[in-house]
């Protein structure tokens, strides 16, 4: 009989869910105060928020166990909708898509999810969101093509600060700054400071040793920074297209639209109400559309 009961419960020690809860009940034997461990554990994995964002055939979850992340499930495609047309019209669906400033993870797993043979690099420095982002890669199978650089794109290789206005994780408009900030480069107040490493794009590239053929830039008035550390990926004519969302000073914007046209970029879509834009190289993908909102 034991035999048996062995025999039945075997396939089931197979699947990880099953046998982790086993194993914690086999190492907790005799000691009642951790029989009550894997319950919980268990409890706590099952009550993880997750929703499903849909947007045409592509699908994919989101740890959403907060105000800020549930409001990036909920406007997802609605919100900057440009972005998501970036992906589908100007990435090439079997090269290599770069998502600086990538947060949670959001555009990442649209990308990995839209063209299944794209391969992702997703540059994002603040802790929490990390924890965020590593989460939703997995919990959707897009670990083999989806990579994470946790670094602030910036203009030299290092040691920073980012100045954080929330500590909520999925919170944004931060700043990465040597100099002590009171304001971010968005104008919020700095409520936190943590100790990060910075890259140049161009870094980023040599240690991949790849070039993205699309770039996506959101990093919430530090693009000059940006740009300015990627001189030799913009000069390369394997990078095709570029989304930018531009800073939010006229002078640094003229800077940004100085350093993409110097490069060979032209100015593929823009809209009055929203300060991110299009950057391609002539005759990439898709043609200029850039005065209105689709």
């Amino acid at each position: 009989m034991k035999q048996t009961i062995k025999k039945f419960l075997r396939p089931l020690l197979r699947v990880p869910g099953i046998a982790r809860l086993y194993g914690c009940y086999k190492n907790a034997w005799g000691d009642p105060r951790f029989l009550y461990l894997p319950a919980t554990w268990w409890l706590a994995k099952t009550l993880v928020p997750r929703r499903r964002v849909r947007l045409g055939r592509v699908s994919f979850t989101l740890q959403c166990d907060n105000q800020i992340t549930h409001f990036r499930w909920f406007l997802f495609g609605r919100k900057e909708p440009e972005i998501v047309r970036f992906i589908d019209n100007y990435t090439p669906p079997d090269g290599l898509f770069m998502d600086i400033g990538a947060n949670i993870g959001v555009f990442s797993l649209y990308a990995g999810k839209r063209h299944e043979n794209l391969r992702v690099v997703s540059v994002e420095p603040e802790f929490s969101n990390l924890h965020y982002l590593k989460e939703n890669i997995l919990c959707n199978g897009l670990s083999e093509r989806v990579r994470i650089i946790g670094v602030a794109a910036s203009d030299q290789d290092g040691l920073s600060s980012l100045h954080l206005h929330d500590t909520t994780p999925g919170a944004a408009v931060h700043s990465e700054s040597r100099d002590k900030m009171e304001r971010t480069a968005e104008g919020y107040n700095v409520v936190w400071v943590e100790g990060i490493a910075t890259a140049t794009v161009d870094s980023i590239c040599a240690n991949i040793q790849d070039v993205p053929a699309a770039l996506k830039i959101d990093t919430d008035g530090n693009e000059v920074k940006v740009l300015a550390g990627a001189r030799a990926t913009l000069a390369d004519t394997r990078l095709r297209a570029i989304a930018i969302e531009l800073p939010p000073l006229p002078e640094d914007v003229a800077r940004c639209h100085a350093m993409l046209g110097e490069n060979g970029f032209n100015l593929a879509w823009s809209h009055e109400s929203t300060r991110n834009e299009i950057w391609a190289r002539t005759n990439t993908l898709e043609p200029a559309s850039r005065s209105t909102q689709d």
